[in-house]
């Protein structure tokens, strides 16, 4: 009788596990004359600037699941910046409830002692300017700066995305500093012990910390005919950061420098 209960237990609990997930579908077009965005939901339409879907599936499979076309549809006359520019928006505004919560999550993981967030918010901001003013000067000249831009305007597009996101359900909006924190977590590993001040050393005074963890490890495996190449890694991070995303992006890029539109990887909020 005790077997018969908890094997009802069991798939009572499957059953409910297996409706905790959400899919969210959507597209989106660029309005040149209003420059602005026109955000279609629960459609996916080829014809549109970008379109894609968000399936969270975090507590049914450990993953969220995250597909994104950009820049196939209106007669693929679209200009990069405006496709990566989409690509980002969608992407804000179909996971923008993760990025919430996993800004909510990591905040606390980088920043305890709060002497850090003035100087850590000085370093990127100063970053991110050093670098729009390189792609603003020699995006036409160099492809790397060129491509940087593109990464730029999907940045760009990410936080406005959430934004509009944020503005349906009458919350406050993620800031800039919110969305650098979020990209540039595996660099905050090594600025946060940089940034701090120690507080109980016998060295000199404003001496800087070592950097203390690491983070991933990575296995690489090229295929004998050069046909492919083959990677995996383990994240060795903290459980407050097991709001993971597996992302497929497929983006038509004009440019001629680019090696692919294509990518599938592991990745976060």
């Amino acid at each position: 009788m005790e077997t018969i209960e908890l094997c009802m237990l069991l798939l009572s609990t499957l059953a409910a596990s297996v409706q905790t997930y959400q899919l969210r579908e959507a597209t989106v077009y660029w309005d040149a004359a209003q420059k602005s965005v026109l955000l279609k939901e629960g459609v996916m339409e080829s014809e549109g600037g970008a379109y894609g879907f968000f399936n969270d599936t975090l507590l049914l499979s450990g993953w969220g699941v995250l597909e994104i076309s950009a820049g196939h549809g209106a007669g693929s006359t679209q200009e990069d910046e405006t496709t990566f520019f989409l690509a980002g928006y969608l992407e804000g505004y179909l996971t923008a409830g993760q990025m919430f919560s996993h800004y909510s999550n990591m905040y606390p993981q980088f920043l305890k002692d709060e002497k850090v967030l003035n100087p850590l918010k000085r370093f990127l901001s100063k970053q991110d300017q050093w670098s729009r003013e390189q792609v603003r000067l020699r995006r036409h000249s160099d492809p790397l700066w060129k491509h940087l831009g593109l990464i730029l305007a999907q940045l760009d597009g990410l936080q406005a995305g959430a934004a509009r996101w944020a503005k349906s359900k009458h919350r406050e909006p993620l800031s800039a500093f919110a969305l650098q924190f979020l990209n540039g977590v595996g660099d905050l590993l090594d600025l946060v012990p940089s940034l701090t001040p120690r507080s109980n050393s016998s060295s000199a005074a404003g001496a800087l910390r070592t950097p203390g963890m690491g983070h991933c490890t990575a296995l690489i495996k090229v295929l004998p005919g050069f046909e492919n190449l083959l990677f995996g890694h383990s994240s060795w991070y903290t459980y407050a950061a097991t709001m993971r995303i597996y992302k497929h992006w497929d983006f038509r890029v004009s440019d001629t420098h680019t090696a692919t539109g294509k990518m599938s990887f592991s990745s976060y909020p």
